[in-house]
C-alpha cells in the first residue's frame, strides 16, 4: 500500500521546486521580458534627455523589476540600431511613411507599432548680446548679412535641421531655390548636446544655435532653467507673416511654424517591456510630464474660449 505521508512529502517538493524556479526567472534576452520587468534598451533623440529621464525615474520605482538603458542618438543612427536589434524601441521627432513602415517591417519581419506621443519642434536661440532678435526663412535678406557667421547644431542631420529644410521646401516653391536658401549655406558649428550649444551661442553674438524644445522649456528642471537664461530665445515668422515663440499655446494652435511630432517605434511582437514603457508614456502621468517638460502631449485636451464681456 503506497505512504500517503510520502506522497504527500513528494507533492510538497514538487511544488516548491517550481515555486523556486519561478522566482530565480531571468528577464533578460529576447521575449523573455514582460510589460513590467526585463531587461532592455530604448533609443531618444539627445534633445529629450530631460524628459526621458524622468520618464525612467518613475517608472523604475513604479516597477523595480524594469530595467531600461536609454541610448541617445540621433534619429538614423536609432534606425540602424533598432535594424540590428541593438534597440528594442525608438522614441524619434518624425513620423515613417507607409513605404518606409513596410520596409522596415521587411527587414525586421515584424509589425511597425507606431505610437504618436506629443509635440515637440527646433529652437532658436542667440546671445543676450546678439543684435539678431527673430528668424524669418521668408525673408532670405536676412541670412545674408554679417550678423550671423555660424549655426550650432548637434549634428547636419539631426532631426531639427531635417525638420527646418522640410519648412523651408514647403515655403520655397522652386526646387533650386530651395538648394540656394541661404540657411543651408551658413557655416554648422557641430556640438554633442543641446547644452554644449547654448553655451557656445551664449559667449558668441554673431552665432545661432538650434535646440530642441525640452532643453530650455521645463520649468521644474534647475538645469533647463539654468540654459534658457544664458541665451535669448527667439521668435520665428509663419507663412501669415508673424512672429511667434515654441510654447504650449503656440504650439497647440499651430502658430509656430516648424513643430515634430514626438513618435514611439517598436517591433516587438509580444506584450513585453517596450510595450509597458509605451504605454505608460502614453498614460495621464506619463503626458503629464511630457507637459511639464515643455512638450505637448498628444492627449493635450483644451481650447480658447473668447468671452464678450459686453
Amino acid at each position: 500500500m503506497r505512504n500517503p505521508n510520502r506522497a504527500a512529502f513528494f507533492l510538497i517538493a514538487l511544488i516548491l521546486t517550481v515555486l523556486s524556479a519561478c522566482s530565480d526567472i531571468s528577464f533578460e534576452g529576447k521575449a523573455n521580458d514582460v510589460p513590467t520587468a526585463g531587461q532592455i534598451r530604448i533609443g531618444f533623440e539627445p534633445g529629450d534627455s530631460f524628459l526621458v529621464s524622468q520618464w525612467l525615474y518613475i517608472f523604475h520605482s513604479q516597477y523595480p523589476k524594469a530595467s531600461i538603458s536609454p541610448v541617445f542618438e540621433e534619429k538614423e543612427t536609432l534606425i540602424a540600431l533598432l535594424l540590428t536589434d541593438s534597440l528594442q524601441g525608438i522614441f524619434i521627432h518624425d513620423t515613417f511613411s507607409m513605404e518606409e513602415q513596410n520596409w522596415l517591417a521587411d527587414k525586421k519581419n515584424a509589425t511597425v507599432n507606431e505610437i504618436v506621443m506629443g509635440s515637440t519642434s527646433p529652437v532658436f536661440v542667440a546671445s543676450k548680446n546678439s543684435e539678431i532678435r527673430q528668424i524669418s526663412f521668408q525673408d532670405v535678406a536676412t541670412w545674408n548679412t554679417d550678423q550671423i557667421k555660424s549655426i550650432a547644431v548637434r549634428s547636419r542631420n539631426c532631426s531639427e535641421e531635417q525638420a527646418i529644410q522640410r519648412y523651408i521646401n514647403r515655403i520655397v516653391a522652386d526646387t533650386v531655390k530651395q538648394r540656394k536658401h541661404p540657411y543651408g549655406k551658413i557655416r554648422r558649428e557641430i556640438f554633442p548636446t543641446d547644452k554644449d550649444i547654448i553655451e557656445y551661442v551664449a559667449t558668441h553674438s554673431n552665432a545661432i544655435g538650434v535646440v530642441s524644445l525640452n532643453a530650455i522649456a521645463d520649468k521644474r528642471d534647475s538645469l533647463s532653467m539654468a540654459l534658457q537664461r544664458l541665451v535669448r530665445i527667439l521668435p520665428v515668422q509663419n507663412e501669415r507673416g508673424d512672429f511667434h515663440l515654441p510654447f504650449h499655446s503656440q504650439i497647440s494652435a499651430k502658430q509656430y511654424p516648424i513643430i515634430q511630432p514626438l513618435v514611439s517605434y517598436e517591433t516587438q511582437g509580444y506584450p513585453g517591456l517596450v510595450k509597458g514603457f509605451v504605454i505608460y508614456a502614453n498614460s495621464q502621468a506619463g503626458q503629464a510630464l511630457l507637459q511639464k517638460s515643455g512638450l505637448l502631449p498628444a492627449n493635450y485636451q483644451g481650447r480658447k474660449i473668447q468671452i464678450d464681456i459686453n
